[in-house]
This record gives structure tokens, sequence and C-alpha cells, in this order.
């Protein structure tokens, strides 16, 4: 199985807090990505994200409420994890990943 290295990336998991959600954010931490956790407000995604937030302390960030309201959506918009990286940062992973997966095919 080929793991790809996230690290650098920036990524949004809505219903984070549990399931589905909740999964996608763990594989996404640990391929090295930041994580900007988004749920309600209840006493399931506090813990859910406490746990997250103890094992990759630098990487996650919390934003509770419904994407549905705009001052939701604009708090993790407004988020802060690092800045966008800049187009030659993108060109730069895209070629790494490309080799990797061509790699990957060729074995």
């Amino acid at each position: 199985m080929t793991v790809i290295d996230l690290s650098g990336r920036v990524a949004v998991v809505t219903g984070a807090s549990r399931g589905i959600g909740r999964a996608a954010a763990e594989g996404l931490l640990k391929a090295g990505c930041s994580v900007v956790l988004n749920a309600r407000p209840s006493n399931e995604a506090s813990a859910s994200f406490a746990e997250l937030e103890a094992a990759y302390p630098d990487r996650v960030t919390v934003v509770y409420g419904s994407v549905a309201e705009s001052a939701t959506a604009a708090a993790i918009a407004q988020s802060d994890q690092p800045s966008k990286p800049t187009m030659a940062d993108r060109m730069q992973h895209w070629a790494a990943d490309r080799e990797t997966l061509l790699d990957a095919k060729l074995r």
C-alpha cells in the first residue's frame, strides 16, 4: 500500500466528531496533514476533538458550529492553520505526488 505524505497541507473535515468524518480526520492527521475539525457543539465532539488535539497538538484547529451558518464558515476560512501554499509549492507537491504514484504503478 502506498502512503502519501500530506505534510504542509491543510484539510477541513466537517462532521469530524464521529463515524466517517472522525476516521477521515484521523487518516489525514496520520498522513501529516493539518486539519480543521468541525462539528456542532456536543460533549461527544468535545471529547473526540480533545483526543485528536492531544495526539496532534500542532496540527489541529477546532471550529464548532454548522457550516450552513455563515459565521461558522467564515471561522473555518479564517482558521489559524498555516497559510495557503504558493503556486510553486503546489507544483512541487504535485510533481512529487505524481512521481510517487508512477513509481508505485511500476512495481
